[in-house]
């Protein structure tokens, strides 16, 4: 089974059971499945092909659980990236990642315009919490890449778990791909407790986040500079 299918079998089963609190907003099964499906028509619909890669670079947010799906859903491989390194550490990673396409935001849009002067190999970049102004042939706002595409846009059906899902491309490492199996054997020792805190875009905290989903919990997310937190379903 491929990572992205988790979700799939959530909106199936739990579809009106609240998967993600946000502030005073929350988005149920179904409606978390649906946005990352428009996003990746988004990305399909923009060139983003099969087996490319997409930086992430995103606070633990709404925006950061459905980019992750979306990127999966579109048949890429998600490309975790740290906001808060030094410039130069994020200029390399990007540069190493391959991506061809990242999904950023307002708040870290001054360190990613920064980290793509050393990767002219991103085609489009997708930024949340933007508006129309920041918009562009090249750079999207998040809502509007969700909001734009039609469900049944050409997005490529992918279905071997042997395929990549993450690539971690942290300075001072080696590169390192995760496939869709290492992240499903992966579940049962990531498996988080009630309250457990822990970052979206890591390769623990992705288990984490499927974990909560296979089980069809709630992600809690808190305020800004906190970090998400489980809440068991009842």
């Amino acid at each position: 089974m491929r990572a992205e299918h988790l979700l799939d079998d959530a909106a199936a089963h739990f579809a009106l059971r609240t998967a993600v609190v946000s502030g005073v907003r929350e988005y149920t099964y179904a409606e978390l499945a649906h946005t990352a499906d428009r996003a990746a028509a988004g990305l399909a619909r923009h060139g983003i092909a099969q087996g490319e890669h997409v930086a992430l670079m995103l606070a633990d947010n709404f925006e950061a659980v459905v980019s992750m799906f979306a990127v999966l859903k579109a048949g890429c491989v998600a490309v975790p990236l740290d906001g808060g390194a030094r410039p130069d550490t994020l200029e390399q990673a990007l540069r190493r990642s391959g991506a061809s396409a990242l999904i950023t935001e307002v708040k870290l849009a001054s360190a990613a315009g920064v980290a793509l002067r050393a990767a002219p190999q991103v085609r489009l970049v997708v930024l949340a919490g933007g508006d129309r102004a920041t918009t562009s042939e090249s750079c999207l706002t998040f809502e509007g890449l969700t909001r734009e595409a039609a469900i049944d846009a050409a997005v490529p059906v992918a279905s071997a778990d042997s395929d990549p899902a993450l690539f971690l491309a942290t300075a001072g490492a080696p590169p390192n791909a995760v496939t869709h199996a290492q992240l499903m054997e992966a579940l049962e020792e990531n498996a988080p407790a009630a309250a457990e805190r822990f970052s979206i875009l890591t390769r623990s905290g992705l288990c984490r986040l499927l974990a909560i989903v296979r089980a069809g919990a709630t992600l809690v997310l808190p305020a800004p500079r906190g970090e998400p937190r489980l809440a068991l379903a009842g």
